[in-house]
């Protein structure tokens, strides 16, 4: 059975982002997601002219 998490964040993963804090979400987000061991909820803030 997976785990279930709800992740709140200010700001939204994604490959090409700017920032920092962005970058080092994205990456712990996919390795924790790719585990296949979590039932991951994301809710995420971000401006848009970040996409």
């Amino acid at each position: 059975m997976k785990k279930q998490i709800l992740w709140l964040a200010p700001y939204v993963p994604y490959s090409k982002v700017r920032h920092a804090g962005g970058k080092n979400l994205n990456y712990y987000i996919n390795y924790i997601n790719d585990t296949g061991e979590f039932d991951i909820t994301f809710i995420g803030l971000g401006y848009e002219e970040e996409h």
